[in-house]
């Protein structure tokens, strides 16, 4: 297919090529309206990413699950895509300390379940409170950073008590949750963290990759329309055509803009636009969390016999006692994904969440792989060998083009706030009942991603079901 050039008029723009940019551009082609798609990377797929492995085959370094099968959208794109299945987790094994063994089943899941229900019970009790108080600024209160984190440690000392579980492992298996909201609890809302919704069943892991379903999904029809390495600089959507510049491409001008840029790169303000967003839209943008996660794909010399344990989940806890120790990660638990049953060789992937993301980004891969040497040298003392022979960083706190991984609802966000970062605009400013079949001559900015699902954002089935949930929009402006 030959595309078309950047000064001619396209009636439709879309600003990165992730996921829900690809799902919305079907949609537009499927119905006859072929938009152009500029994405700043060398490749598609925006946070779904994969790396090869040494032995072959592909793994995920970004999104690399899918969270509860029952309903999910995802569910019949995976199953449709050759080569790729569907890996159940397993219950989460804990490691209670360096050298200490691993805790049985029954054990691990009275502590990892007493955290999981702690967050759902929290979300639910402040529903009850909001019900019944009659004062204008419990809001307020319970809204600042900090009384996520306080009111966890609470429940989780009341449940040790009742439970006759010990308080320091519920305190430390408790940073598991830093893996679903890529966030310390701290920084997380009291009444939101975990309104998101569900779907139910299994979560799983999907192997080989997402990347392979994308291609499968999308292929050359859809991957065509991508111009790759066009970094979008600024977006002008003053005039009678919204004009869109890059920073090597020049401009490209549109009836319209779809913009699917990460919640993090909208934070950082590196693509102006004229006139600037509506305050409420730039409030929403402040307000709305934007969690750190990188996953690490950790090798190990084939043949080598896995010395940590056996189930295809597991978390290190770091006892207060190691707290200093400078071969150990400063988090109270690291999860890992043991790919070992999965793929059949010695393959880790390590979940590393919060400021341990900067704590590798100083470092190179072959560095990250002697500092993992060192940690697992710590946890199994009677490993022969516990240094990878390969590390690979995902970085996603340190890319330009993502600036993170996926949103959460930090204190002081409410569901208002991704409805917000949803709503089509034009230079007039927002538009909550939307913009209609051009009422006006003026372009209108559309938006979608995981962020603008107030229902089920940080997941890749929120960004899937933005993308249709915008093409429904600007097929109804079009046509």
């Amino acid at each position: 297919m030959s595309l078309p050039s950047p000064s001619r008029q396209h009636r439709v723009v879309i600003v990165g090529a992730g996921l829900s940019s690809l799902v919305a551009a079907k949609r537009l082609i499927d119905r006859g309206i072929h938009p152009i798609i500029l994405e700043a990377r060398d490749r598609v797929g925006g946070r779904v990413h994969s790396v090869s492995l040494i032995g072959g085959g592909r793994i995920n370094i970004g999104a690399s699950s899918l969270n509860g099968i029952d309903g999910n959208p995802l569910l019949p794109l995976v199953e449709a895509t050759p080569g790729v299945r569907l890996v159940p987790f397993d219950d989460t094994l804990l490691v209670p300390g360096p050298g200490l063994p691993v805790l049985s089943p029954e054990a691990s899941d009275a502590i990892v379940s007493t955290v999981w229900e702690a967050c759902e019970e929290l979300e639910e009790e402040d529903e009850n409170e909001d019900e019944g108080d009659a004062d204008g600024n419990s809001d307020d209160e319970r809204e600042k950073p900090g009384t996520f984190r306080k009111a966890l440690d609470a429940w989780l000392s009341t449940a040790a008590e009742e439970r006759e579980l010990d308080p320091e492992l519920l305190r430390l298996a408790s940073d598991i949750i830093t893996v679903d909201y890529a966030a310390d609890p701290a920084r997380l809302s009291l009444r939101y963290a975990d309104a998101i919704e569900e779907y139910e069943g299994d979560d799983c892991f999907v192997e080989d990759s997402y990347v392979t379903v994308f291609d499968h999904i999308f292929g050359r029809k859809i991957y065509d329309t991508v111009r790759l390495q066009h970094v979008v600089t600024k977006i002008d959507y003053s005039g009678k055509v919204a004009r869109v510049y890059t920073a090597n491409h020049g401009e490209f001008l549109a009836d319209t803009v779809l913009i699917t840029l990460p919640l993090g790169v909208l934070k950082a303000n590196t693509v102006q636009f004229q006139p600037p967003l509506s305050a409420q839209k730039q409030q929403a943008i402040q307000r709305v969390g934007f969690g750190d996660l990188d996953l690490v794909v950790i090798e190990f010399a084939e043949g080598t016999k896995p010395f940590w344990p056996s189930a295809n989940t597991f978390a290190l806890l770091r006892p207060a006692s190691v707290a200093q120790d400078p071969d150990i990660f400063p988090r109270d638990a690291i999860f890992f994904a043991n790919y070992q049953p999965i793929i059949g060789r010695p393959v880790l992937v390590a979940y590393l969440t919060c400021e341990l993301t900067m704590y590798f980004a100083g470092r190179t891969d072959e560095q990250a792989a002697e500092v993992f040497g060192r940690y697992f040298a710590r946890y199994f003392p009677q490993a022969p060998q516990p240094r990878p022979v390969r590390c690979t960083v995902g970085r996603w706190t340190e890319d330009p083009f993502a600036r993170g991984c996926y949103s959460y609802y930090a204190a002081g966000c409410t569901p208002a706030d991704l409805d917000a970062l949803a709503t089509p605009c034009n230079a007039t400013g927002d538009l909550p009942d939307g913009p209609g079949q051009q009422p006006t001559e003026r372009p209108t900015l559309f938006w979608a991603g995981e962020h603008t699902m107030s229902k089920r954002p940080a997941n890749i089935h929120g960004a899937l079901l933005s993308g249709e949930r915008v093409a429904d929009e600007l097929l109804a402006h079009l046509q």
